[in-house]
């Protein structure tokens, strides 16, 4: 441990248990921390031996960052072993951590800061959303605030922490921004996941908090609903700035949409200060998009990763997802409109929604309630909440007695229920088929695999099964060694039903197929990851799901050359939870021009 980045005289050190922990108590201050591994115990510097420090990937070209404790802070940090000696006494950079067996995978994405220039910064990536255990890695961003790095396949949560005063250190006025969330102090970030050989991209973090003391408190940046007008109407077709009374004030022309917003800047953020309405100028918007045409900007190399061709297939007329706690909808004509807080929106066919708001009660909105009414109370302890494809009925996850789940239908009109038969000792995540005489739903704990509730998550092992109302009977769906949930029927063939299978650490989604005869024929879908399958009707190829805290499509016939993020306004669109109400629009909705 050292005060000083000259790293000359040390000021406390420790040693390792054989697990690779350690424990060293400091006062409050600033630290840099290295470590040294003594590959052959002669304690000394010789050949073999490793060197690492907090905060670098490559200690030969990247000196350790300092880290900042306050008192009474407990502060759980991974260090790497970057670097090693030959026999001379000198350090190469070797690949921390990795062994030569061990394929790396690229993390790729665009970092960026309202109204601010960046260049330095540190990524950190966590195995929990809390960040308590952080690896640093140093970046420097492109111009558009691109940036990669190569780091060991695993599920990650990801931070930036940009340096506004480039003076090398975190400290106060440093922007922060996590992946997956808008809310950076009170939100809840987005795993995502690396896969070997792989490049995992658009994980793109907007900075939106700054610190406030040394001791790492964060203030989030108001901007005034600048990111929510994006959304809706994508990009600005034209942009003016300027500075009255040394306070800079920035316009955004909708020509298109006929609307415009005044921003005037507050500090870090901004607020909004006009808004103007006025008739459509398709001209207008025609010579902005001929002048940007005629002189494109210099290609950037490294955001080679981040260039995915627009895709023009079918998709729904509105999908629903949720977003920061935020259920959305995306229409046919590019337009994206937040309808109320919550989470897991379903969707019948006459558009009627469902949906849990933040204290748990479960809301419908239809023809007769545009907006919204209470269906079930909070201390009814619903879950998995899904309406029929009529609107006439809802399943839903209900606990029962000796820490017990059970599935539950319930008729709508007359508040009658139904529960479904099953041995497991929990059922959960109910799904209609396209007529809703099928009812999917998965277990734990079933007579296959009585071992499947476990603590652990990487060890569940859940089946997948099917209620048929007709026959008031109970058959097996998908049963296997692996842990398989999220059941989705194709509306087209009732013989076909996507689900999310976890294996080791990573989700895919799969499509299991009942021929004639009865015998199943499964097969995996994507390659890249995926969970929260949704078929696309009527036609029922597409499939969109949720990836890496964005939603993805693919189609079902040629699922190779289809796995890719789904466009909307030109953007990727970032959620979770999709479902999907028919109709036409294209895969790339952006707006008529």
């Amino acid at each position: 441990m050292y005060a000083e980045s000259t790293l000359v005289t040390p000021i406390a050190s420790g040693e390792t248990a054989t697990d690779g922990t350690f424990h060293i108590a400091l006062p409050p201050g600033e630290y840099y921390v290295i470590v040294n591994l003594d590959a052959n115990k002669d304690g000394r510097y010789s050949e073999g031996d490793g060197l690492g420090g907090y905060g670098t990937v490559d200690i030969t070209t990247q000196p350790p960052v300092p880290i900042t404790l306050s008192a009474g802070e407990n502060r759980k940090i991974d260090l790497l072993i970057s670097a090693h000696y030959d026999a001379n006494g000198h350090l190469h950079a070797t690949p921390p951590g990795i062994e030569a067996h061990i394929e790396q995978g690229i993390l790729a994405g665009r970092i960026t800061w309202d109204g601010y220039p960046i260049q330095q910064g540190i990524l950190t990536l966590s195995y929990s959303p809390d960040f308590s255990e952080p690896i640093a890695i140093p970046i420097t961003v492109a111009g558009d605030g691109n940036y990669l790095v190569n780091i060991l396949p695993g599920t990650y949560y990801v931070m930036a922490v940009m340096d506004a005063n480039d003076d090398g250190k975190t400290g106060i006025t440093d922007g922060v921004g996590i992946y997956g969330t808008r809310h950076p102090v009170r939100g809840e970030p987005a795993p995502v996941n690396i896969l070997p050989g792989q490049t995992t991209s658009h994980i793109n973090i907007e900075i939106l908090a700054s610190y406030i003391d040394t001791d790492g408190n964060m203030a989030e940046i108001e901007d005034g609903g600048r990111w929510e007008i994006k959304r809706r109407f994508g990009e600005p077709e034209d942009i003016f700035s300027i500075t009255r009374n040394g306070r800079v004030n920035e316009e955004w022309k909708y020509w298109t949409k006929g609307i415009g917003f005044l921003w005037e800047a507050n500090g870090v953020g901004w607020e909004l200060g006009d808004i103007e309405e006025f008739t459509p100028k398709t001209d207008v918007a025609a010579k902005i998009k001929e002048s940007k045409s005629a002189a494109p900007e210099p290609r950037d190399l490294t955001t080679t990763e981040q260039q995915d061709p627009l895709q023009t297939e079918q998709l729904p007329g509105v999908i629903y997802l949720t977003y920061d706690n935020i259920i959305w909808g995306i229409s046919p004509d590019g337009m994206s409109v937040p309808f109320d807080t919550g989470h897991s929106p379903t969707v019948a066919n006459d558009g009627t929604l469902t949906y849990q708001d933040p204290d748990g009660n479960v809301i419908i909105r239809g023809p007769d309630t545009p907006d919204g009414s209470l269906l079930l109370d909070r201390r009814e302890m619903a879950k998995d909440v899904v309406i029929s494809p009529d609107a006439q009925y809802i399943a839903y996850t209900r606990p029962d007695v000796g820490n017990r789940s059970r599935v539950v239908m319930r008729h709508i009109p007359s508040g009658s229920e139904y529960v479904v038969p099953s041995t497991a000792l929990k059922s959960f995540t109910p799904a209609w088929n396209s007529d809703g005489s099928m009812l999917a739903y998965v277990t734990a704990g079933t007579i296959e695999n009585p071992n499947d509730i476990a603590s652990n998550a990487e060890k569940q092992r859940r089946n997948i099964y099917a209620f048929d109302q007709v026959k008031t009977s109970v058959e097996p769906i998908v049963v296997s060694p692996a842990d398989d949930t999220q059941p989705a029927w194709s509306p087209a063939d009732p013989n076909r039903l996507a689900f999310t299978r976890t294996e080791g650490n990573h989700q895919q989604i799969w499509l299991i197929t009942y021929a004639g005869d009865g015998v199943p024929t499964e097969r995996q879908l994507t390659q890249k990851g995926g969970s929260h399958p949704v078929w696309i009707p009527p036609e029922g190829r597409w499939i969109l799901y949720e990836n890496n805290g964005q939603l993805w499509r693919i189609n079902t016939e040629s699922p190779i050359t289809t796995e890719a993020p789904l466009m909307h306004n030109g953007q990727i669109v970032f959620g979770h939870e999709p479902a999907i109400l028919g109709g036409a629009v294209q895969t790339d909705t952006k707006r008529e021009e």
